[in-house]
């Protein structure tokens, strides 16, 4: 059964409103659905709106609408008040600039890493929640002295959910921590503020190999679950594609029935895992034609089609200025998180440079 939302529209968006002979626009909603396909709908350049709240609460452009919200929308000309100066949007769907963020190395204590990063000039830190010095328990104890380092550096904040955990395990018990692990994850995500969050599929192995259809059985339960946590918190799940061992996830056909099953989650682009063993060098491009609607964000890194070397950007076989233009070919503005994990950590910053200037 429908239920109406209310947009209502502010300052020069209310041209838009002339369309619908009112400022503000009563639209029926029979289930939850992504802000960003209600304002395409509705005709509504993205572009155009700087500021979304729903409810009276700031969210952030990947949020996803339930029936009987209501929604306001403040154009780019109105400022960004004092009262939201927590709320750290770097979803770009409502930005003609890209943002660049770099991922912290868990074993490192996560402050000198926001330091670091910051100091490479991104514009946001991709938190790995992973032990020992990036749990969730860690996170939570030192929340106050992140979101004041966050501040101070004017960074902005994605979370990539636990990469070590086992949700498709065939023991109950390994799938029931797993599954803990993440979801208390993702709840110190959302306290942190983060625009979106980035999840693997489950990682398929052991015996798991050997009877496949229970282990996606129980991959999709473990993800229906997520999913369902992500979308009370309201925050953006992207779903990553991944490398052959993981046995799931890693062909774009793995993810037409996962996008169907589950219509708010994204995806997150890694050019790395695709680029490993794609004889054919087509799989990557293959993501974006098929799920351009659902990319969210991406991963760069190089690689020479072997495994997962996370190299700089030039020092694989990777065409960069091919899925530059086949990016620009679907609008692409979101965010890219550089993977490059060498010791050099000039080695993220010089990558950023030229991936950037090949999208100029």
């Amino acid at each position: 059964m429908k239920s109406d939302i209310q947009i209502h529209l502010y300052g020069s968006l209310r041209n838009m409103g002339k369309k619908h002979d009112e400022f503000t626009i009563r639209t029926g909603l029979e289930s939850k659905a992504p802000l960003v396909d209600i304002l395409k709908e509705l005709k509504i350049p993205l572009d155009t709106v700087q500021l979304v709240m729903v409810n009276h609460k700031a969210v952030h452009m990947d949020s996803t609408i339930y029936p009987g919200d209501r929604i306001a929308l403040f154009p780019r000309e109105y400022p960004i008040f004092a009262d939201w100066k927590d709320f750290r949007s770097v979803s770009k769907t409502n930005s003609p600039v890209i943002q660049y963020g770099a991922m912290n190395f868990p074993v490192r204590p996560i402050l000198e890493e926001i330091e670091t990063i910051a100091g490479l000039g991104f514009d946001y830190l991709e938190l790995t929640m992973d032990p020992p010095q990036a749990h969730y328990s860690i996170l939570r104890k030192n929340k106050d002295r992140i979101l004041k380092a966050l501040d101070k550096y004017r960074l902005g904040l994605i979370c990539h959910l636990p990469t070590f955990v086992y949700t498709a395990d065939l023991a109950e018990s390994i799938r029931k921590a797993s599954l803990s692990e993440v979801l208390n994850s993702l709840e110190t995500a959302s306290e942190l503020g983060a625009a979106k969050v980035v999840l693997h599929p489950s990682y398929i192995g052991g015996m798991g190999i050997f009877v496949m259809d229970t282990a996606i059985k129980y991959a999709f339960e473990s993800l229906s679950a997520i999913v369902a946590k992500a979308d009370q918190l309201r925050i953006c799940l992207c779903l990553e594609n991944m490398f052959p061992k993981y046995h799931m996830g890693v062909e774009p056909e793995d993810f037409i029935e996962i996008f169907k099953t589950f219509p708010t989650l994204r995806l997150t682009l890694d050019t790395g895992h695709a680029n490993i063993d794609d004889s054919g060098g087509q799989r990557l491009f293959e993501f974006i034609r098929l799920f351009e609607s659902r990319l969210n964000h991406i991963h760069i890194s190089d690689n020479l089609g072997e495994k997962d070397d996370h190299l700089p950007i030039g020092a694989g076989n990777i065409d960069f200025r091919k899925i530059i233009n086949a990016l620009k070919s679907c609008g692409y503005k979101e965010t890219v998180t550089c993977e490059i994990f060498t010791e050099n950590r000039k080695d993220l910053e010089r990558s950023k440079k030229k991936f950037s200037d090949m999208f100029k």
